[in-house]
This record gives structure tokens, C-alpha cells and sequence, in this order.
């Protein structure tokens, strides 16, 4: 079940663009009311300068219209921030009049430290929180952009390859470096990919036309599509791929979620694959145990072939040594566990690095590749990503990445008590 298309309901002050919470000091007016308590840890050490968090939240629609606000109320300084309320996909039909959300706020908080905060209905106050995050277009037609990049997943008439309404992501403009990442031949972002016995070549969810079930969310923390449908040419799959795109942060999130509705046999399942024109000099990638792996592309073959980059491997880039400017990825949830509780099969899995026509690069993550592999029913398919792009330096050459990485990891605890 799909919600449709609308924007996310937006409330409150503003703040200024950089690491600056929207933080409103003093009391609150207009009739407050508590409807929940929401705590917050970080549980692994690391202080967390700036984070948005996300979290669900069930609302009696008796509570809420749009002339409400909700406020994320400190408990120990008083300090309220101005909360986005997101529609859930998950809204379904209204049981007892609840309604479903989801909500996003910015935070800071201290190493291994606590806050508690009151989720807090507000009647007849209202504004537009400034961001440094704008969308334009509707559909699948999207332009996104924050101070760090602009990502474009529009349509394009270049190819017929490029002539999808899917959604997926086509090109990415680095704002700091002038630089437009793109693949002549194809979009940008071209996985989840698949093959099955009987279709001549693999399908792509790059070439989804209009998937059946869409949604976005605009607001001034987070902007979110979510589609969903069958792969393209194989309705045994579902799938499901949201994009999220932040204010203020250098990265945006894909979750992908592959549900085998009827068994089949397959030669090829791909993810987290990102193709790209010769715009890159050196790859690199962080191992399980910590150790970092920096080579030329040209001197990747033999450390590869030795030892492949594992798919659940913390990171991976490109980046180009002369101009500064890099793009990875950041593995967040890696989950092959199908509906039964059991390990979905896999095939050789490994993280490869490809070459393209006229010295192109991608990266893609093989689940199956090649060899014939039965995937039963109820097998299942899972991921979440962070896609971050940054500057290399002469010294610390992965500090940013490795910053992001440890903390996207590590994600904070969130609790919540209902009042």
C-alpha cells in the first residue's frame, strides 16, 4: 500500500546553514501537550557534532491536524527543536484512528552521553525551517541538492538506457570541485541488477518506468523517495529502494530490499553498484580489521585477485589523487537473512572493481555472478548505504570518510516511552 506523492509537514524558526542545530530557547505558547518521551544514547564513545535521527511515531488523528507543531523538548536546558514529521509508507489503513509518522530532528550529543526529550503538540504555530536542502520537479523527475552536491535523477533523452522515468540517480554534481559524475551510457546508480534463466540480458530497477508505488517527503532535514514494484522482466521479485538526501551532511542514504515471491534460477544479483566516466586515478577500501587499502587503479589486479573486497567490508572510494575530490561508499546494514530466518544463497560474494568502456570505473557488490544458482522463495535480499562525497588530503587522506563510516555505523539508541 502507497501513501502518494506529498510533502512532509514542516514547522518552526530556522537555522543557519553549516553545524548549527535549530535550537528555540525560552517557553513554548500554544497549548502544549506531551504525547511521548524519546531518549537518546550514544553507546560506542564518539561525540556526534551534528546527526539527524530518525524514528516512528504512532499520533491519534484526534491529535493532530496541520494546524499542529511537534517539538523535540530537552528535558535538563529546555531547548526545543522544531521536529519534520514524515508520512509513513507503512500508513496503511488507520486501526482505532492511529496514524503512522516518522520523525527527523538534528541533534548533538557527548560521548556515551543521554538526553531525553518531549515530543510536544503545539496548536496554532507554525513556519518554514531554512535548509541548505531543496528539491525541484515531482515524480520521478527530481533535482536535489544540498551545499555539497546536487544529485539529478531525472530522465534524459542522451540514450534509450537513459530514457526511464525510475528514478534512480543519473548524475552527481560536486559543487566544491566543479566536477559532474555521470556514466555516458548509463545512469549513475544502476543497481540493484538481476538475471534470471530465460531473459537474454540482466534487468536493472534503472529501468523501472514509473514504478507502481511512490512516494517523496520535502523538508528541511531530510528529502525521501521511496518506489516499489516487480524487477523489470522478473515479477518474482519485489522491490523495494528508498533514497534519503540530508541537509547540512556530505552523504545521502539507498536502502534497496529484494523479496523472492516465487523461486527462480539466476546467473546474476548485484548491488550497491555505482558506474562512472574515467574521473578517477586510485581506489580504496577499509578491511573488517581496520587496515586501509589505497592503490592505483591500475595496481589493483594481484591485491585483489589475492584478497577480494568482502561485501560487508566497512568502505570503499575513488578518487582522483591530483584534483582532491572523492566518492564512496559507506556499508551501513548488509542483511541476506530471507523471511524464514536462514541465510539467502549467495554465489562467490565480493565487492568488485570493473572496468568500463573509454576507462570507466564502477564498483558493484556480487551476491551471484556467473554460475546458475537456484533462489528459493522467501529468500531476501537487504541493504542500506551511505553514498558520501569528500576531499582527499596530503595527510589523513580518509579522515572524513572514516568519521562518517564510524558513526553511521554506530547509530544512536533511540527509545521511546508514550505518554
Amino acid at each position: 500500500m502507497i501513501i502518494g506523492t506529498g510533502k512532509a509537514r514542516i514547522f518552526l524558526s530556522s537555522f543557519f546553514i553549516g553545524l548549527l542545530l535549530p535550537v528555540l530557547s525560552g517557553s513554548l505558547h500554544g497549548q502544549p501537550k506531551v504525547i511521548a518521551t524519546v531518549t537518546v544514547s550514544e553507546p560506542v564513545g564518539l561525540d556526534r557534532e551534528y546527526e539527524v535521527i530518525t524514528f516512528p511515531l504512532q499520533i491519534k488523528n484526534t491529535q493532530w491536524d496541520d494546524s499542529h507543531a511537534l517539538i523535540a523538548v530537552d528535558r535538563t536546558t529546555g531547548d526545543s527543536i522544531p521536529c519534520q514529521v514524515l508520512e509513513s509508507p507503512l500508513q496503511g489503513t488507520p486501526v482505532d484512528s492511529v496514524l503512522q509518522y516518522e520523525v527527523a530532528f538534528p541533534m548533538q550529543i557527548a560521548s556515551l552521553a543521554t538526553r531525553k526529550f518531549d515530543l510536544t503538540l503545539l496548536s496554532g504555530k507554525k513556519g518554514e525551517v531554512e535548509s541548505d536542502l531543496s528539491v525541484k520537479g515531482e515524480g520521478t523527475e527530481l533535482e536535489i541538492e544540498n551545499r555539497y552536491y546536487r544529485a539529478d535523477l531525472t530522465r534524459s533523452n542522451e540514450n534509450e538506457v537513459k530514457d526511464h522515468a525510475s528514478g534512480q540517480l543519473r548524475e552527481l554534481y560536486l559543487k566544491k570541485y566543479d566536477t559532474l559524475l555521470k556514466r555516458g551510457e548509463n545512469r549513475m546508480h544502476w543497481a540493484p541488477t538481476f538475471g534470471k534463466r530465460g531473459v537474454d540480458y540482466y534487468k536493472t530497477i534503472a529501468t523501472w518506468d514509473n514504478p507502481g508505488q511512490q512516494s517523496i517527503q520535502e523538508g528541511p532535514y531530510l528529502i525521501q523517495t521511496v518506489r516499489r514494484d516487480t524487477g523489470p522482466e522478473h515479477p518474482e521479485i519485489q522491490v523495494t529502494a528508498q533514497y534519503r538526501f540530508f541537509g547540512n551532511l556530505p552523504y545521502f542514504t539507498f536502502y534497496s530490499d529484494m523479496i523472492f515471491q516465487k523461486g527462480i534460477w539466476m546467473n546474476l544479483l548485484r548491488n550497491d553498484e555505482m558506474t562512472m566516466d574515467s574521473l578517477f586515478t586510485h581506489v580504496a577500501f577499509q578491511r573488517k580489521n581496520g587496515n586501509i587499502v589505497d592503490l592505483p587503479f591500475s595496481g589493483r589486479y594481484k591485491a585483489l585477485a589475492e584478497e577480494p573486497i568482502a561485501n560487508d567490508d566497512p568502505w570503499l572510494c575513488f578518487y582522483h589523487r591530483e584534483k582532491g575530490y572523492a566518492f564512496g561508499s559507506i556499508r551501513m546494514i548488509f542483511d541476506n537473512t530471507n523471511t524464514y530466518g536462514s541465510a539467502s544463497p549467495v554465489e562467490n560474494p565480493h565487492t568488485h572493481i570493473s572496468d568500463g568502456a573509454g576507462g570507466g570505473k564502477y564498483w558493484n557488490r556480487r551476491l551471484i555472478y556467473e554460475d546458475w544458482l537456484y533462489v528459493p522463495e522467501g529468500s531476501r535480499y537487504r541493504e542500506k548505504n551511505a553514498y558520501i562525497v569528500f576531499s582527499i588530503g596530503e595527510s589523513e587522506r580518509f579522515r572524513t570518510v572514516e568519521y562518517y563510516t564510524k558513526r553511521l555505523r554506530n547509530p544512536l539508541e533511540i527509545r521511546m516511552v508514550y505518554e
